[in-house]
């Protein structure tokens, strides 16, 4: 509630605006079976897009393709413009890819890490390997 949030900011280190999952969502994993579609949904509340809006952020860090998709339903969220000219820096960690997945599961993964790339304005890779496998992904879809 309101309390919650205002225990939040004590001013000190900036503010900080968490997305509360319900109890039943569980990040005990990264990967598509995680909350990603929950915590997207709520990022793109009024109250939290109403507080990014105020703050002016100049740089957005988005962690993994599910933190990009929770950015990018904040910006929706503010309308047209409103946040505009905040930089957003993808940090792509890849943490599935060295997992075992089943039919179609890579293809959901490069549909949601393309996405991510083309909305981001600055990518951060784990490793020599990701940077490669993203660029390859990102020019069979014409680029970013």
């Amino acid at each position: 509630g309101e309390e919650e949030a205002q225990d939040d900011q004590d001013g000190k280190d900036g503010d900080v605006w968490p997305v509360r999952l319900p109890g039943r969502c569980r990040w005990k994993r990264l990967d598509r079976e995680g909350p990603w579609e929950e915590f997207r949904d709520l990022a793109s509340s009024p109250r939290l897009v109403g507080d990014v809006v105020r703050y002016r952020p100049t740089h957005a860090v988005a962690v993994d393709w599910h933190g990009m998709l929770a950015w990018r339903a904040i910006v929706e969220g503010a309308g047209p413009g409103r946040l505009g000219g905040c930089r957003a820096v993808y940090y792509n960690f890849r943490v599935y890819s060295a997992s075992a997945f089943g039919d179609g599961d890579g293809d959901f993964y490069a549909v949601k890490e393309r996405l991510a790339c083309r909305h981001a304005d600055q990518i951060v890779c784990l490793s020599e390997k990701d940077r490669d496998s993203l660029a390859g992904m990102m020019g069979k879809d014409g680029g970013h």
